[in-house]
């Protein structure tokens, strides 16, 4: 990171259904190592962090120019889980690992209020020393279904189901701007984009 803005770039995932032919978490991995180059090409650090209902998997950040590979090879292995994700944990262990200010992505599968309340409290242990930016991976389908007229009363039922669902995932990642961090709604299609974008604008307005 130049004298400016301190800090590193980091990303964790616990990620376990699938949206466009891939897992949510090999979404994910492609973001946050599309992420890791952009990074590290501007002359930050970046590292990894990869949990579920423990860590996983930790690359510590650095700058050096095999930092790259490194992640590349500690996430190959990487396979989604059907277990809760331990967020309280997995980010306290971080914040006693990484001493740094560093701006820290979290790509999840954030459902409503009530599956994001594990997260909501955990994202509090980052601040004020860590920015956190929870990026929810959202389902390409539900904008199609929502851009489509309902044809019959099955559509117009699937269709309140997912106004609902979309309004309590607002009202979750609102509660997550709450309590100091950033927050995205993106489809996998976007996901790489989104991020990489919200990360050059933290530099640009110098958040770190």
């Amino acid at each position: 990171m130049n004298s400016s803005l301190s800090g590193n770039t980091w990303k964790g995932m616990i990620l376990e259904t699938e949206s466009e032919g891939k897992t949510k978490l090999d979404h994910a991995l492609e973001a946050a190592v599309h992420l890791a180059h952009t990074a590290l090409s501007g002359g930050d650090q970046a590292g990894i962090l990869a949990f579920a209902d423990r860590v996983i998997s930790f690359i510590p950040p650095r700058g050096t120019p095999e930092q790259l590979q490194l992640i590349l090879e500690g996430t190959i292995s990487l396979r989604p889980a059907l277990v809760e994700p331990q967020y309280e944990q997995a980010l306290l262990w971080l914040r006693s690992q990484v001493r740094r200010r560093s701006l820290v992505v979290i790509y999840t599968d954030l459902l409503d209020e009530v599956a994001s309340e594990n997260l909501l409290a955990a994202v509090s242990l980052l601040r004020p020393l860590h920015l956190p930016l929870c990026v929810a991976i959202r389902e390409s389908e539900w904008d199609e279904l929502l851009a489509r007229p309902p044809s019959k009363v099955q559509g117009v039922y699937e269709r309140a189901v997912l106004q609902e669902l979309l309004r309590q995932r607002s009202k979750a990642l609102g509660g997550l701007v709450q309590k100091g961090a950033l927050a995205m709604d993106l489809p996998p299609s976007k996901l790489s984009i989104g991020t990489m974008e919200r990360y050059l604008e933290v530099k640009r307005r110098g958040l770190l």
